[in-house]
């Protein structure tokens, strides 16, 4: 995860193109991965802004808008939000298995993250008809 070193250069990119809509986006998407979503959304706001048909940026601000209230639990080594109602029996049960295996699956991969692993868990939407 080279979140920093990204960030860099998107935010380098954006201050040289500041209408291009793509250097927020990938800024946001990345923010949201890594679990900053206060500087997601106004990444993403910013693409939608300045390309408002932009569907990826669109869509991202929309999911992350969405998953705001969400409640966020937190294990040793993972972060997880669930959309409550259903996932919430899932969720709970979910964190304790993952912080189980984290252990065995750092020591197979030679590599232990430095932060939190950030999880959502999204039901899928039913298409449009």
């Amino acid at each position: 995860r080279q979140y920093e070193d990204a960030a860099v250069l998107l935010r380098r990119a954006w201050d040289r193109a500041p209408e291009w809509s793509e250097p927020p986006m990938e800024l946001g998407l990345m923010d949201m991965q890594s679990g900053e979503d206060a500087r997601a959304l106004e990444a993403l706001r910013a693409a939608v802004e300045r390309d408002p048909f932009n569907v990826g940026a669109t869509l991202s601000l929309r999911l992350l808008e969405d998953m705001a209230p969400w409640p966020v639990r937190e294990g040793r080594h993972f972060t997880l939000r669930s959309q409550p109602g259903i996932d919430d029996a899932m969720a709970d049960g979910m964190l304790a298995q993952l912080d189980a295996m984290h252990e065995e699956v750092c020591a197979r991969l030679g590599h232990a993250p430095s932060r939190r692993t950030r999880i959502e868990t999204v039901r899928p939407r039913a298409p449009a008809p």
